[in-house]
């Protein structure tokens, strides 16, 4: 059965999100923002009806609504809902959340079919809206009519569907955290060593950039664990104390170059391709 959708936030992931259902043949009865201007905007994309200002009871007409806010206000939304009757007992309400399970959704409880989340494991560009690419990730909560509906989400925009338990919530959110800000920031570390380093400033976003898109790819082709490359692979303990006597002058860095690699001697332990020798000398190297 091909449900009718509303977005509830018009902003990159929910006008997102609904634009890229749209394309998929899911109808979109619908998206709604605060801003005027953004509802209209995501709407015209779309190919939907606006709506902005007061919570519409346009919401009760749809079969699934999609609530695309930042966390902090997705239960007031849902309290306003209750307290407004703008749901309907046969709808599924989803919310995007990596952090919150389907509690954040509690006061619509008992008030509709299914309350539950639905966060897609991919990075929003802010200000604009992307269509979801096939083969991403969603992670799933709540309960049973809440999954069936998120699931089949999923499937329409050609994505998986995993199941992640609300008390798993946190530490999966971190993970996906680590996956993509601290990726950032860590590659603007890199970026800022070579500035000082009076690497041409021009040559110094394209050469980290270039790497960091290698490593991936290999990661894509072979694993994360075994696309490990350089130094700490390799055993080559000179090379990493070298490293951080280079990154004396930058005590935050040198500790979360540090830090980083304790995490790849980590994953070469796993791998099992050095000597207990070897690990030892990395393991001195890395001391505080």
């Amino acid at each position: 059965m091909s449900h009718t959708i509303f977005i509830l936030g018009a902003g990159s992931v929910g006008g997102s999100l609904g634009l890229s259902l749209s394309f998929a043949g899911r109808r979109v009865t619908g998206v709604y923002s605060r801003s005027a201007d953004r509802a209209r905007g995501a709407a015209e994309a779309i190919g939907t009806v606006p709506y902005h200002g007061d919570l519409s009871r346009a919401l009760i007409e749809a079969e699934v609504v999609i609530v695309a806010v930042p966390d902090p206000s997705i239960e007031e939304v849902a309290h306003e809902v209750t307290r407004r009757e703008l749901c309907a007992a046969g709808q599924v309400w989803l919310h995007c959340s990596g952090l919150l399970g389907r509690a954040a959704l509690a006061p619509l409880a008992g008030l509709v079919a299914g309350i539950g989340a639905f966060h897609p494991a991919m990075v929003f560009p802010p200000g604009r809206l992307t269509i979801v690419p096939a083969g991403v990730r969603f992670s799933v909560e709540g309960d049973e009519p809440a999954l069936v509906a998120a699931t089949r989400l999923a499937h329409d925009l050609h994505g998986v569907a995993v199941p992640v338990p609300r008390e798993a919530r946190p530490a999966y959110h971190a993970a996906m955290v680590l996956a993509s800000n601290a990726l950032l920031a860590l590659l603007s570390e890199g970026g800022a060593v070579l500035r000082a380093a009076g690497v041409d400033e021009s040559q110094i976003e394209p050469m980290i950039l270039s790497l960091a898109s290698g490593t991936l790819e290999r990661a894509n082709e072979s694993g994360v664990d075994a696309a490990l490359t350089g130094p700490v692979r390799r055993g080559d303990a000179a090379a990493v104390a070298r490293h951080l006597g280079a990154l004396a002058a930058f005590p935050e860095t040198r500790e979360l170059y540090r830090q980083a690699q304790l995490a790849c001697l980590r994953l070469a332990r796993r791998l099992a391709e050095l000597d207990d020798k070897t690990l030892a000398a990395l393991t001195e190297a890395l001391r505080p």
